[in-house]
């Protein structure tokens, strides 16, 4: 009953090199998931009730029924709530693009049809995701632990830079420190070496990490290769492991609305789900052999780079950044540009995020709970941590409305951000127990990577 593409790719792989005249059989696999349509009036997945055409073909300009699913009613595969929906005074002003409807072609005798009925398909249910304990720190240990350790300043270890990395304790010891046996000030998270809390290393970005020159994500993309992508993924893996890099910013998931997209070369496709299925490749070549994670990024609908941070300028004697605003529809939002960062998270144990900058409907996506809470735990069951993109986060989003919101590391942070968490705190815009939330997101990622010892305190006690 909604309005369809006239044909979307759900499932690809690609043979060996065959001889002439060669064969290879190919399995592909379609989730029930991937037949649902996003219902904005109901917020809710449904597979609604009609007949989906199985094509199958060497591109998407070749291709061939081969069989049909029949649906006979509608199914519901999963309840949401609305999130980040268009804002009302957007309408007047917007005008989307409709396709007009497309007649359904009469199904040919013989063909092979799977009727699929409510029993046959399970509902999502979201995994219960327990959180660590971190009663035990203060609020100024909590705060510190909310952001990255340095001066605060984008770039920072490249520049000389006098200002404090962290703040003091009343006898005047730092409250963190970095203790990485790498990893520079401004690209590590802070330590509490007597609570069990070590630092960890992230290093840009996705086109590797300063060793090997690789080709370009859409590049890969282009390969349909999976195999591939996961092979470059180990490879980079290697490479990270030699500098002592624990987590790699990459990959990156945006996607390609305009040839002059200012980090196209970085994104994989205009499609989502190849860009998802790259992706969750490319993390499954880092993360099954190797002790370290991916970041993907950035989170979410950056896909212009103009005015991606926004412009300074006063208003009423205020200083305000206009970042540039991601208009869409709630189920665009969710069916395309969110659905890469989904299948992350749900297909490849994704353990770390990163925000964005600009905005969606008139909400910086750094500081929507609406994302970073309700859809990416609480619809999804993501259980690791979400950090911000580096610079500038504390001017467009305040540190305390970024932790509120549901990121657990502000970046590059240092002591301007951890001030503005204390003061939120002291006024109510954020508090103690999402602080501790935070720190137990940070520490849930730490422990994977082995940079947390849990039962240490009890130890030392």
């Amino acid at each position: 009953s909604s309005e369809q593409p006239v044909q979307i790719l759900k499932a690809f792989a690609k043979t060996g090199l065959l001889a002439p005249g060669g064969e290879e059989v190919l399995t592909l696999t379609v989730p029930w998931r991937e037949l649902a349509t996003y219902e904005e009036n109901g917020a809710a997945w449904v597979m609604e009730a009609g007949a989906y055409l199985l094509r199958v073909g060497n591109s998407s300009r070749h291709t061939q029924v081969v069989g049909a699913v029949q649906v006979p009613e509608d199914i519901l595969l999963e309840q949401a709530a609305n999130r980040l929906s268009l804002n009302p005074g957007y309408e007047s002003h917007v005008d989307f693009l409709h396709r007009p409807p497309v007649p359904a072609p009469a199904l040919e005798k013989g063909l092979p049809c799977l009727m699929v009925t409510a029993q046959d398909v399970p509902c999502w249910k979201t995994p219960a995701v327990p959180v660590l304990d971190c009663s035990r720190l203060s609020d100024r240990q909590l705060a510190a632990l909310c952001v990255g350790y340095g001066p605060g300043v984008p770039f920072s270890a490249f520049r000389d830079v006098p200002d404090p990395n962290t703040i003091f304790t009343k006898d005047g010891q730092p409250v963190t420190v970095n203790d990485h046996p790498e990893g520079v000030n401004g690209y590590v998270s802070p330590a509490i070496p007597e609570e069990g809390i070590h630092s960890v290393y992230y290093k840009d970005g996705p086109a590797g990490v300063g060793e090997t020159a690789w080709p370009s994500e859409m590049l890969m993309a282009c390969s349909f290769d999976q195999e591939l992508l996961r092979a470059f993924g180990n490879a980079v893996a290697e490479e990270c492991q030699s500098q002592g890099v624990d987590v790699w910013l990459a990959p990156a998931l945006n996607l390609h609305r305009h040839p002059l997209g200012g980090r196209n070369f970085e994104y994989y496709s205009e499609d989502p789900f190849l860009t998802g299925a790259c992706a969750c490749a490319v993390t499954k070549g880092v993360q099954e052999r190797h002790p370290m994670l991916v970041c993907a990024k950035h989170f979410a609908a950056n896909e212009q780079e103009t005015y991606r941070r926004g412009s300074a300028k006063q208003e009423n004697g205020r200083l305000l950044f206009d970042a540039v605003d991601s208009i869409l529809s709630e189920r665009a939002l969710r069916e395309l540009y969110l659905k890469p960062f989904e299948m992350l998270v749900k297909g490849a144990s994704l353990r770390c995020i990163m925000t964005s900058f600009n905005k969606i409907n008139g909400a910086f996506a750094g500081g929507s709970k609406d994302l970073c809470t309700h859809i990416l735990r609480e619809e999804w069951g993501f259980d690791g941590a979400v950090v911000t993109d580096w610079g500038d986060m504390d001017i467009v989003v305040d540190g305390a409305h970024a932790v509120a919101a549901g990121n657990d590391v502000v970046m590059p942070g240092g002591p301007p951000v951890i001030a503005q968490i204390l003061k939120g705190l002291e006024e109510g815009r954020v508090t103690r127990q999402e602080l501790e939330l935070a720190v137990g997101h940070l520490l849930s990622m730490l422990r994977s990577l082995g940079r947390y010892q849990e039962n240490q305190q009890e130890d030392r006690v």
